[in-house]
This record gives structure tokens, sequence and C-alpha cells, in this order.
């Protein structure tokens, strides 16, 4: 990733000095050139030349046509005219379909990277519940989250405008398009002024600022940059199961720092475990404020541990802010990179799925040290490379309203914050973590003995969609199920702790 040459803090220390000056090996082999296609496919070069002498009367002997003359070469060779990919020749794929031929991988075999990654327990519980079961409480994964027309207490000031600009955008020819590869200008402009205005620290979207598809994506992508095979990335136990699958795929260690969760108040982060596990294999903290899955909140004395962490141990702190901003009861909103210096090691994924609830646009954004988003920009540019470009404006448009107007989260905070109280109310009594934000919370049911994917089952029974912590946690795992509230109004949540009482089978 190299080594950072200009700090952007005066004073500050700068990252990536040691252990990590360098960048990962996958990444400098992305930093040489590229060779093309007809360098290394004899069966692409082929297909160029035939092509490069139609209507020339050029003649072609049979072996370099593979077939008579002036004939265009068959079977694979002609699947270049589908977009160079034979992949996607229909009438090839069929062919090769109808002929079963053996699949690459065996079955049995999975590569390193995927050892120990597991279902997150959303799909699981989706197919619990069947495609067409839209009564279900919290059955989120089947309706999109921006809310729709008449109920506009939930709704941005600038929802209309992007909606109605993604439908015009389909029809203008410069949203079809690739370029620009890191992202369109402007919506890396409105997300680097939108993480400055929250930490302090001025980036631009020119040189700070990388547009990904969907946070995960850009965190997946930052860590493909910035981590080596066996690098051990700290975490907080329990952090949503897709980041620790990311982790691995990466070729990192997930490390998992316990939060401390006490029935009936919020979750806290155990300041002294996060202290212990440093170790001489650490590289980074994925960190997530409120977390992910339960609404823990990092208060300004936690980052400043952070820091304190971070800064001597040369330790790079990945900011999933996906959520940074739907705090409850009035709480600050604490940017870490804006503490002394942190700012250089710091790359902050943002999104436009949860807090502009904009999901279905598949838009996030990565800022951070200028040398770091090098590296980033070719992972970025080999995997996914950047969204559709109809989504991107939309999504510039929504962030920049939602960064500019004050009152432009408020009113959705507002209606989480009272599901949220709702849930506790029909919940009371019950061993539930209290969340600081987000949109979800945690049930202990093994209080009642049971583990978390017996009691999901129970719950379906009784009409609420709910998904088991397994694999999400070592401390707190499988012992919790997961209530989402993101798309349940207030009127659909009450009487939820009848039912969820009839499936403990208790009074």
């Amino acid at each position: 990733m190299g080594i950072i040459k200009t700090a952007m803090m005066s004073g500050a220390a700068m990252y990536g000095v040691n252990k990590l000056a360098k960048s990962p090996a996958r990444v400098a082999l992305l930093n040489e050139e590229t060779p093309r296609p007809e360098q290394y496919d004899p069966e692409y070069r082929a297909w160029l030349e035939w092509r490069s002498r139609q209507g020339t009367g050029s003649p072609m002997t049979q072996a370099q046509m593979g077939g008579s003359r002036n004939e265009e070469p068959q079977r694979q060779l002609s699947n270049y005219d589908a977009n160079f990919d034979p992949r996607y020749e229909h009438a090839d794929f069929d062919r090769r379909q109808s002929q079963q031929l053996p699949q690459y991988h065996s079955v049995e075999y999975r590569p390193q990277r995927e050892t120990g990654s597991e279902d997150e327990g959303v799909t699981r519980q989706s197919n619990h519940a069947g495609p067409f079961d839209y009564n279900a409480l919290s059955r989120r994964r089947l309706r999109p989250r921006l809310p729709p027309p008449g109920k506009p207490r939930c709704r941005h000031p600038s929802d209309h405008d992007a909606l109605s600009y993604t439908q015009s955008a389909v029809h203008q020819d410069e949203f079809n398009s690739y370029l620009p590869f890191t992202g369109q200008t402007r919506l890396r402009n409105v997300a680097a002024m939108h993480v400055s205005q929250l930490s302090g620290v001025k980036y631009t979207g020119e040189r700070n600022c990388v547009i990904s598809t969907g946070g995960l994506s850009g965190i997946l992508n930052v860590l493909l940059a910035t981590i080596e095979e066996g690098d051990e990335v700290i975490m907080t136990d329990p952090t949503y199961r897709g980041l620790i699958n990311r982790v691995l795929l990466a070729g990192g260690v997930p490390k998992l720092v316990p939060f401390t969760f006490h029935p009936g108040r919020e979750w806290q982060l155990d300041r002294q475990a996060l202290r212990s596990a440093i170790s001489e294999r650490t590289t980074a903290m994925l960190l997530m404020s409120p977390s992910m899955p339960t609404g823990g909140y990092l208060d300004r004395e936690d980052w400043h541990l952070v820091s304190e962490l971070c800064v001597p141990n040369d330790l790079l702190l990945i900011l999933d802010a996906a959520m940074e901003r739907l705090v409850f009861d009035r709480r600050g909103i604490v940017s870490p990179a804006g503490l002394p210096g942190v700012a250089e090691r710091t790359v902050i994924v943002g999104s436009s799925a949860k807090e502009l609830r904009m999901i279905g646009w598949r838009v996030g954004w990565i800022v951070g040290p200028e040398d770091l988003m090098r590296d980033i920009a070719a992972v970025s540019m080999a995997n996914v490379v950047v969204p559709v470009g109809i989504a991107q404006e939309a999504v510039a448009i929504a962030l920049e309203e939602s960064s500019i107007s004050s009152t432009s989260m408020a009113g959705y905070v507002n209606e989480l914050q009272a599901r949220r109280d709702l849930n506790l109310s029909e919940l009371e009594g019950l061993p539930v973590g209290v969340p600081a934000g987000g949109w979800c919370l945690l049930l202990r049911v093994s209080d009642f003995g049971i583990d978390g994917a017996t009691a999901s089952k129970r719950f379906l029974s009784q009409g609420v969609c709910a998904t088991s912590m397994d694999g999400w946690g070592d401390v707190h795992g499988r012992q919790y199920i997961r209530f989402v509230f993101s798309n349940e109004p207030l009127d659909r949540l009450k009487g939820l702790g009848k039912k969820v009482r009839q499936a403990l089978e208790v009074p």
C-alpha cells in the first residue's frame, strides 16, 4: 500500500511505516501492466484475426481459421461475439450442459480462503418462510426498505428526486457506461464531503474516494488491498457474519472481542478484552458503531482507546459507517478519524442501503488516505469495478441532501427509535439487549434451554421472522436470536411479545 509520504494531520504518526509498509502480493500483481487477452488466449487471437479480415478478401488457411477458408472459426471462437465470453453464449452453454461435462472443483473441496465461511442465517430464514410469505414480522428481505408513498414520516426530502432521477437515468446514454472506473465524479465529491463533515478531516473525491458496489463490497476491497494471509483482524463479538466471511475470504483471521451483555441494558465494549486482543499478528481493526447486530455504540472514550491501540501498534482501522447516523437517545456521532494520528490509518466505508434506505441501488463509498486509496482502487477495478451508472447520481442526490439538512435524517431516526422502544416494551422481562442505534435487537434464548436455530423455527410458527446468530460470535452466537424492525411499522409490531412468549412457552 506504500508508505504514507504526507501526513493528513500535522504531527500525526504515519501509517504503514513498519509491518504494513508494502502492498499485499495480490495487489502488487494488479498494479503491474495487465496483459491484453490476445497475449495469452490463442482462440481470442484467432477470432480477432478473423474479424479484422472480414470484407477484405484476405484468405486465411484452414489451420488459421480452425475450419474451412473464409469461414468463421466454430465453437468457442464464435462465442466471442457474445461479449467475448463463451460462458454467456447460450447455445454453447446448453451444448456443454447437455454433455454433462465435469465441474472444475469437486464438491468436497473448498479453497483455504473459504474455510470457516458460514451462511449468515438470513438465507436459511428466507427459505423457511417461503417466497410468498409477506405477512411474517420482520420479513425484510422480501420488501424494499425505501418507504413507499403514503408514509412520509420515514422519507428523506430527497427521496422523490432520487427515485425520479433513477427512472430518467435509464434513458440517458452517459449512464450506460463503466466509466469512470473509480466512480462518477459528482458522487465521489459528495461522499468525500459527507465524510469530511462528520470526521473533521478534509477529504476530496479525486484523491480520497472510490465508489463500490455497496458497502460490503467496499469492505472486501479494502481487506484485499491491505490484509496478508494470516493477518489478524480485530472485530466485536457478535459481528455481522457477512463481515467475518469477508475477512476470511481475504485470508485474514477474525479475532473477536466480546461486548458485555446484561439483560435489559445496552451492550458495552469490553475495553480490557480489546487491549488484550493485540498481538504481533494483528494488522487491523474492523469496527462498526452502532454495531450490527447488537446496536452497541462506541462512545468517545471507546474510540480514544482504539486510537491509543492503533497508533503505537501501527494498525489499520476499517470503519464500517453504514449506520453511523442511526443513533438513539440524542447521542452524538463520533468519527474516530478526527482523533489525533488516526486519519492516516483509517479507511471509512459507507453505504446507501441502511441510512438512505436505497438497498436496491447497491452503492457504497470508500474514503481514506490517498496512498491507501491507490491500492484499494486497483482492487476495486479487478472486483466488480463500480455500480451501474444509473444508480450513482441518484445516490449522490440523496446523500447530499441528507448531509446538508440536519433534519433530513431526524424523522427516520425517530421512527426507528419508536420501533425499538415498542419492541422493548413488548419483550419486557425477557433477556434482551438494548440497542443504542441501528434497527435490530437480540434476545438470548439459551435462557429457555434452546438455541437460536430452534427458536427461529418456533417463532416462524407464530408468524415472526427472526434470525439465529449461529456463527456471528463465539461468546455471543448461537444462544441468541435477532429481531429486525427496519421495515416494520409500529402497528405491526404490537402484539410481538405475546407471539414470542408463546413460541418460548413462557407466560
